[in-house]
């Protein structure tokens, strides 16, 4: 098991190579249809012309952030300035393990708003039938990127139940060749919890919505955060 974010990066053999090839996963993934946050970039981008100046936390391979930049926005990635807006897209913060850095990512959102600004995020309603069913499983992905063949291999263990927390195991091929293999931790957080760490940080109104179409919240669909101080 992986005990923390820098272990992990240091799992991965070519860092470089793994995000360039994460980033065609994301591609592939969306131009199938097949990511669980599908018409997430639409809906930061509309949210942004909003509120902006944004601030995107946890950049990764630039998905969101480069085509919010390409429209024209006014956005950053790890400033500090005040912003109308802060978002963490492809749910960012279930990569946050522990209570203290949930509620100190919250609260740092908070800082950078300035007043009337927005905190916006997308998660998922952990489920116990997607537990007891698929995590242990190995799940594989198959795509073509520039004519080549890609593969993606992953597995979710649940590595401890009192916190709930997972991790993530994740290993990419090109052309049949492995490009490298990364552990992440995945924090399973309820609803309640996220209010919470929300009200902790002082956030005091926040809509959820059930999926990018702001539609009314269910277990079954992604959960769209927007809070306001």
């Amino acid at each position: 098991m992986v005990d923390s974010p820098a272990d992990a990066y240091a799992d991965a053999d070519d860092p470089g190579a793994f995000f360039d090839l994460l980033a065609a996963v994301a591609v592939a993934r969306r131009e199938a249809a097949d990511a669980p946050w599908t018409g997430d970039v639409e809906f930061y981008r509309e949210l942004a012309r909003e509120h902006e100046p944004a601030l995107e936390v946890g950049v990764g391979t630039g998905r969101v952030y480069l085509d919010l930049l390409a429209a024209g926005l006014d956005v950053d990635g790890g400033d500090r300035s005040a912003d109308g807006l802060v978002y963490a897209p492809a749910r960012t913060i279930n990569h946050l393990p522990t209570l203290s850095t949930l509620r100190g990512a919250f609260a740092a959102a908070r800082e950078c708003l300035r007043p009337g600004g927005r905190f916006a995020f997308n998660t998922f309603v952990p489920g116990f039938e997607v537990v007891a069913e698929q995590y242990g499983e190995e799940r594989v992905r198959e795509f073509s990127v520039d004519g080549v063949p890609h593969r993606e291999v992953s597995v979710t263990r649940l590595t401890d139940e009192l916190e709930q927390v997972a991790h993530i195991r994740r290993t990419l091929y090109r052309d049949g060749e492995r490009v490298a293999t990364r552990e992440t931790p995945l924090a399973l957080y309820p609803k309640r919890v996220l209010e919470l760490a929300l009200e902790a940080a002082g956030f005091s109104e926040w809509t959820l919505y059930g999926g990018f179409d702001r539609e009314p919240p269910t277990a079954d669909r992604e959960t769209v955060w927007v809070a306001e101080p």
